[in-house]
């Protein structure tokens, strides 16, 4: 593997959308209910759990009235409730099991297009990209209107870009920013037409969102923005320019994985220019930055 590969160097932190989203809908919901049903009480104990967002313990409750009253009218509502806690858990295996049992159970259910979309995304976050990629098109084709969307297209975007399929990424993350161009998801979107761009060897394109990312960007993307964009000058033997996203890079990301590898660059700038000093002192700031674990890297500064 490159030093330098352009595909993404460490385990970006996803975003699990709308974790709050039941929390309102559920709200004050347990008030309402009676007593006088076992269901009824299991499910307002479910909720109660759920306000407090003690996810593992309303998903547990969840399972108990669906195990013991199936067929209670509680029950697909149950259903999606527990997904969703499991959501909040991590445990998207466990979410996807109950998302795909109430499109079986329930192909009427109320909140079928939000069931789908998140089937979609917990297989994207468990890495099964090719279930996650069915399931987000069934989701946009089907329901091109749904606020959900404004989340599924940069998810399809990154499938493709993780498959290499740049053009088809171009297409979703451009959909995207066509439809939400002030959303939650720019930022990640505009970063993903980088990569597109830069796939697809358009440098002047990757650059523009690149840069557009490392210098106004506010995400956890703004430091691979910017070691991508230096790369890109570092190829085109742009030193100037590269060096000045590296010291972008150093100066606004101190925690950043990736500040290691923009120590090494800057490294292999100063032997170009013939300052070995410069190099070493350059190579040893990495070393000190770099993770021992790091197989690429680490051996490369030294």
């Amino acid at each position: 593997m490159p030093l330098f590969s352009r595909k993404e160097e460490r385990s970006r932190k996803m975003i699990r959308t709308l974790t709050v989203l039941a929390v309102v809908l559920l709200g004050g919901l347990s008030n309402r209910l009676s007593a006088a049903d076992d269901a009824e009480d299991l499910f307002a104990l479910a909720a109660g759990y759920y306000n407090q967002q003690r996810w593992e313990a309303a998903a547990d409750q969840m399972s108990e009235l669906l195990q013991a009253y199936p067929d209670h009218s509680r029950a697909p509502e149950a259903a999606f409730y527990r997904g969703e806690a499991l959501m909040q858990t991590g445990d998207y295996p466990g979410a996807i099991a109950q998302f795909n049992e109430i499109l079986e159970r329930w192909p009427k259910h109320v909140r079928r297009a939000h069931v789908i979309f998140r089937v979609g995304e917990s297989a994207y976050l468990t890495g099964d990209h090719e279930n996650s990629e069915r399931s987000l098109r069934n989701f946009v084709q089907s329901y091109p209107e749904d606020a959900l969307a404004e989340f599924a297209y940069p998810y399809l975007g990154e499938i493709s870009v993780a498959a290499e399929r740049w053009e088809q990424a171009q297409r979703d993350f451009e959909l995207a920013l066509q439809k939400w161009p002030t959303g939650e998801m720019g930022e990640r979107c505009r970063f993903g037409l980088g990569r597109a761009f830069d796939g697809q060897g358009n440098w002047q394109e990757a650059q523009r969102f690149y840069r557009y990312v490392g210098y106004q960007g506010q995400s956890d993307l703004v430091d691979e923005a910017l070691l991508n964009l230096a790369i890109i000058h570092f190829q085109a033997e742009q030193n100037e320019e590269a060096e000045k996203a590296l010291a972008r890079l150093i100066k606004t990301a101190p925690e950043s994985p990736l500040r290691a590898r923009g120590w090494y660059l800057l490294g292999r700038i100063h032997q170009r220019h013939g300052d070995l000093e410069e190099a070493g002192n350059a190579y040893a700031d990495g070393i000190a930055a770099a993770d021992p674990q790091d197989r690429e890297i680490t051996p490369a500064l030294l």
